[in-house]
């Protein structure tokens, strides 16, 4: 597991859409509990989706790097762009992306 995947672990913990830059968002959808017709009761959940379309930078991502490496935003941001070009060579060759834990 890389360290960039802890981070956005950590950030869906805290915040219901993580943005990485030059990606896309991962956003968290809710749902209440469900009382259904035949007297059972589906919980309350939580679910990821991806949108590929949010792909600009709000710099939380780039903020919980720079905190946790203790470097500057331009570094943070170098180490986001590093990690997301290998993500998309991944992709790109046919492969998948697994972030464990998320």
């Amino acid at each position: 597991m890389n360290s960039l995947s802890l981070h956005i672990e950590y950030l869906l913990t805290q915040h219901d859409c993580v943005v990485v830059p030059g990606l896309g968002a991962l956003v968290v959808q809710h749902s209440h509990a469900i009382f259904e017709a035949d007297n059972t009761i589906t919980p309350p959940r939580r679910w990821l989706c991806f949108n590929p379309l949010l792909a600009h930078n709000d710099a939380l991502l780039a903020h919980s790097v720079m905190k946790a490496q203790q470097c500057s935003y331009d570094e943070a941001m170098t180490i986001i762009g590093n990690q997301v070009a290998q993500w998309l060579n991944t992709l790109q060759q046919g492969g998948s992306v697994v972030l464990d834990n998320i």
